[in-house]
């Protein structure tokens, strides 16, 4: 059996594949790996759903695990980063059944995942909240209270670039001293920075910069008997306009907004960044075909409409039992309340430059590059590579 590390960076188009090979440690992983170019993402394209999908290798509506977060328009709703949301057999899973070893640091999706032996699980935490805490209560206490100890120095906060540090500090560590079977790391700082600056020369100099430095310490860690496979899950789509699609709710009295916030009852939208869908509190036959027909009009005439998604799209993400979804053109973004975003995801995954790419090297793994493929070939490539 054969060990390996899975890496996703987080938002990285294939579209700016050939720029990540202008940086050392990655073009020479390129060069020894197999690489898939203008791979699918899945539909709904978002951190989580997608990370739940690479290791089960099912659509988000078959693994369960459909949104980033709790649905319901809240100011700051619970994040979905326990692992019982994902409702699939999972690599760990499988792993941890032929008494083989894993760790995840910052993979989402990972809290409470008793079959993941060193667990520093992507915890984002709410006002109130402490985040060592809470990260101790889902992921391996000791493990995390030591390396805090050892590379707290890297840390701002979660801020960037010192979340990836630390991230890279403690998977190297943890990979050097626990060998572990299976290791899962997830890089955020691309994502951050383009939802906060956009996909601008400067961030993808600096993301990439990170991403790359980061990349070599990993690598040298694992040394030339672990098989790599590294990813991106979704691309970025520039925004200049967000648009809140609970207010027309509100404008069309279904919903009810105080001191600023949405409160519960009615109808509301789950916005998913490049998309959103129509909710009913007490499921859909409580809303009324008439009020759908009525709402399905309002949207179509926003300016921020592009179409409304399909029945194969709504089944991919999970979402067949609710009246209807639509997603946004190139420019606009669903959010629940305004805030600045500079790029988005959560788009179909037909738009244009939404591709992402996968490479994999292992000891009898091939090389070269090919077009095409899905990111749900990752999960039966692992478990290829470690023969489970």
């Amino acid at each position: 059996m054969g060990k390996l590390l899975i890496i996703s960076f987080d938002a990285v188009g294939d579209h700016l594949f050939d720029r990540l090979l202008a940086f050392p440690r990655f073009a020479g992983l390129a060069r020894e790996s197999a690489v898939s170019r203008d791979v699918r993402t899945v539909f709904l394209s978002n951190t989580y759903p997608v990370h739940a999908s690479v290791v089960t290798g099912l659509v988000p509506g078959g693994h369960g695990l459909v949104s980033n977060a709790e649905v319901f328009p809240q100011r700051h709703p619970r994040w979905n980063f326990q692992a019982k949301g994902i409702r699939a057999r999972t690599l760990w899973e499988e792993a941890a059944e032929r008494g083989l070893t894993t760790a995840a640091v910052l993979w989402p999706a990972t809290g409470g995942a008793r079959e993941i032996a060193y667990n520093i699980p992507e915890i984002l935490i709410r006002p109130g909240q402490n985040q060592l805490i809470e990260n101790l209560r889902a992921g391996s206490k000791l493990l995390q209270l030591d390396l805090f100890v050892r590379y707290r120095r890297l840390l701002n906060g979660t801020a960037q670039p010192g979340l990836d540090r630390f991230v890279t500090a403690c998977a190297a560590a943890i990979i050097r001293e626990k060998r572990p079977d299976l290791t899962l790391v997830h890089f955020t700082a691309y994502d951050t920075l383009c939802h906060e600056g956009g996909e601008t020369e400067e961030v993808i100099e600096k993301a990439f910069a990170l991403m790359d430095e980061n990349l070599g310490t990993l690598l040298d860690a694992a040394g030339d008997d672990m098989a790599v496979i590294v990813f991106s899950d979704h691309a970025q789509i520039g925004v200049h306009t967000v648009v809140a699609p609970n207010d027309l709710l509100v404008r069309l009295g279904l919903l009810q907004k105080n001191g600023g916030s949405y409160q519960p009852g009615g109808v509301f939208f789950e916005c998913a960044g490049g998309s959103a869908f129509l909710h009913g509190t007490g499921g859909q036959e409580t809303i009324g075909q008439e009020s759908i027909e009525q709402i399905r009009e309002a949207v179509s005439r926003d300016v921020s409409f592009k179409r409304f998604l399909t029945d194969d799209e709504m089944r991919e993400c999970g979402h067949t039992g609710l009246p209807f979804g639509f997603c946004a053109k190139r420019g606009y973004c669903y959010e629940n309340y305004p805030k600045k975003i500079k790029s988005q995801h959560g788009y179909p995954a037909d738009y244009e430059r939404y591709a992402v790419f996968y490479l994999a090297r292992w000891k009898n793994g091939g090389k070269g590059e090919r077009t095409g493929g899905s990111l749900l070939d990752i999960a039966p490539l692992a478990k290829e590579i470690m023969a489970i």
